[in-house]
């Protein structure tokens, strides 16, 4: 259970990290295009 556990929370963490990078491509593309 607490291996499971683990995995939950890095899946969980891998999912918040992409999104964070996603999320940032997305303002970053924004910002160019407004600003460039």
């Amino acid at each position: 259970m607490k291996i499971l556990n683990r995995n939950v929370s890095l899946g969980v963490a891998v999912l918040f990290y992409s999104n964070l990078l996603l999320i940032a491509l997305l303002a970053y593309t924004l910002f160019e295009v407004i600003y460039g």
